[in-house]
């Protein structure tokens, strides 16, 4: 449900958040739009409290010791202006919204929110982000930042399904804790400064239930072998909006090979792609047509590339053995065909 969608909900608005009130029998408090300087311990004190609301009040900051809100589900601090998180100890959290904010550091070493599902950290100035361990995080965005590195070591959260770390200037991908993340369902990491080279091991998924990687915009302009795997049959993965010339069959084989098991999608789009023998590998292969989008740079689509543009493949030193027997008897195969009409 969002702010407005709340409206319906029972609300306690105070206008002093220093007020110090104690309110028992609302579930929901609400505070928005206020012009306030600091969240307090006073306000915080509730045993029915399940969602609170400081949102768009211009908080510089907020004091977390001695809160007493033992049924807290919901904290919405975001929209405001804090710099820093503190140490947060809360046994019933669940979501967690710091957006909008200008936020440079996070105490995660001290935290102790064992329900937390949901972190909400994006739009903020955050530089690097420390390990962090979790039992139960579900959804960390951490997109729209200013963060370089990423501390994996030590970094478990292995319930997490949503990752985001789009936009932001990094300067390496936190592969280790990637790895770790047995539950996986989305990562963005799209606008990140990946470029020009992905090594080779720098995107091992480990999770079976991947659906979704988005890549584009990262000045890509290669994909070493290896770069990328642990795609599931049914992964769709944009690389869209890169610099990719050359689809090199030992890069981007194996992920159309179980891509095209399934109704996985690589999608090039927006790459000015050189469609000459280098690619013949794919254009012989109809599943892996089907398993893939994108157009040459002369903007012929890849699934319209036609198999007699490879008939001098077999000539050029570059391309495989299998490739050239591949050519040859597709070629075969369309002379017989012609021949018999």
């Amino acid at each position: 449900m969002d702010e407005e969608g709340r409206g319906n909900a029972q609300r306690k608005k105070l206008t002093n958040i220093d007020s110090g009130e104690r309110e028992e029998s609302n579930r929901e408090c609400s505070l928005l739009g206020f012009s306030l300087r600091r969240a307090t311990v006073s306000l915080a004190r509730s045993d029915s409290l399940e969602l609170l609301l400081l949102y768009d009040s211009k908080i510089t900051s907020v004091e977390f010791d001695g809160w007493a809100t033992p049924k807290l589900r919901e904290l919405w601090l975001s929209n405001n202006l804090l710099t820093s998180i503190p140490a947060f100890r809360c046994d019933s959290l669940e979501l967690l919204f710091l957006y909008d904010n200008k936020i440079t550091s996070v105490e995660f070493d001290g935290w102790a929110t064992p329900k937390l599902r949901e972190l909400y950290l994006y739009n903020n100035l955050l530089t690097s982000v420390p390990a962090f361990k979790s039992d139960s995080l579900e959804i960390l965005n951490l997109r729209d930042n200013k963060i370089t590195s990423v501390e994996f070591h030590g970094w478990a959260t292995t319930k997490l399904r949503d990752f985001a770390i789009a936009r932001n200037p990094l300067s390496g991908l936190p592969s280790a804790a990637i790895k770790g993340m047995k539950n996986l369902e989305t990562f963005h990491c799209y606008e990140s400064n990946l470029g020009p080279t992905l090594l080779r091991g720098v995107l091992e998924f480990q999770s079976k239930a991947l659906k979704l990687v988005t890549l584009w915009g990262n000045n890509i302009s290669e994909v070493e072998e290896g770069a990328i795997t642990g795609l599931g049959p049914n992964t769709e993965i944009f690389l869209t909006n890169n610099e990719i010339v050359v689809l090199s069959e030992e890069s981007f084989r194996p992920m159309l090979d179980i891509l095209s098991k399934g109704y996985g999608v690589l999608n090039l789009t927006g790459n000015p792609i050189r469609c000459d023998c280098d690619i013949a590998w794919l254009v012989l292969n109809e599943k892996f047509l089907t398993s893939i989008s994108g157009k040459c740079h002369n903007g012929t689509e890849l699934k319209d590339l036609d198999v007699f543009a490879m008939k001098d493949c077999g000539r050029q030193s570059n391309v495989s053995a299998s490739t050239t027997q591949a050519v040859d008897r597709e070629l075969g195969q369309l002379r017989l065909s012609l021949h018999n009409l």
